[in-house]
């Protein structure tokens, strides 16, 4: 993917890079690794760097052991980092004979180790099953925040981003679509093409609100994450709210609702996180903000 026009500041601390597959992700974090060089512009960087491709670029003659050793004479650090990153048993192994999961840990560690102040990584960790991979996340916030460094990661996954990253780079058709902070991204989007890059979103008009939810709801703002949505069920029996459920879809960290609105014969799709499942089709329900 070509890089058209891109412009990006990049803060101390942890950035993500995120898009979907052909992006840009990889291109931006090459020229930024010096991989690469720009035909146009340039790169103004004072940190020294240490890159992570997204083949890992491990070294087919050596050791695990070898690989942390390239980087450090610690070793009793090395000994952490084969601990924290579950690799201890595999210290005599060259990487032809590790699993890609494996391999994936041990250019993560030795990265760690790197004699650096900036860390770049092409979607790290990516072959390791999401049940483990947050202790070796947490192994990695934890030797960023001891050495001082700072990491800029590239992934196509909002719940890492969410989770990881204090600033997100979001890119698109080789373009920086835009370069903000996490929450600012989660919570006050510009625009709903903005918010949806990190996950289900209700983007309510002033036109929506009015129609769809209840005279009380008067400080929705436009961004509406699923878990600020209310959904009340009518326990009437659905004689006082004109909207019914269509459809339910669960998605495991949300509930996607298909709703139809019967006096203005509109079919709408909503996102919210319910505490239980509880509704079906045919219910008639009311749509709040959720209280803080």
């Amino acid at each position: 993917m070509r890089l058209v026009d891109v412009t990006a500041t990049f803060q101390p601390g942890i950035t993500a890079v995120l898009g979907a597959s052909g992006a840009g992700k990889t291109s931006l974090l090459n020229v930024l690794a010096a991989f690469e060089r720009p035909s146009a512009g340039r790169i103004e960087s004072p940190a020294k760097v240490f890159w992570v491709p997204q083949d890992g670029g491990l070294w087919p003659g050596m050791t695990v052991h070898e690989h942390l050793a390239t980087m450090t004479r610690n070793q009793s650090a090395i000994a952490d980092m084969l601990s924290a990153f579950e690799l201890t048993e595999q210290v005599k192994q060259v990487p032809a004979t590790l699993s890609r999961g494996q391999q994936s840990r041990l250019t993560v560690a030795r990265a760690l180790l790197a004699d650096c102040s900036a860390i770049i990584m092409d979607e790290p960790l990516a072959h390791i099953d999401t049940n483990r991979r947050s202790r070796f996340w947490e192994a990695i916030r934890n030797s960023i925040t001891e050495r001082g460094q700072s990491l800029i990661f590239a992934t196509h996954e909002p719940e890492l981003v969410l989770g990881e990253a204090a600033h997100v780079v979001c890119m698109r058709a080789g373009k920086v679509f835009s370069s903000i902070s996490v929450p600012d991204l989660y919570w006050h989007a510009p625009s709903e093409e903005h918010a949806a890059f990190l996950g289900p979103v209700n983007w309510i008009s002033p036109g929506i609100r009015e129609t769809w939810f209840s005279p009380d709801s008067t400080d929705i703002q436009p961004c509406l994450r699923p878990e600020q949505l209310q959904v009340r069920l009518d326990s009437a029996g659905g004689c006082d709210s004109p909207i019914a459920v269509i459809d339910v879809r669960f998605r495991g960290s949300h509930e996607e609702l298909t709703l139809h609105h019967n006096a203005i014969n509109e079919t709408r799709t909503f996102w919210h996180r319910p505490s239980k499942p509880e509704l079906k089709p045919g219910n008639q329900i009311t749509l709040e903000k959720r209280s803080d």
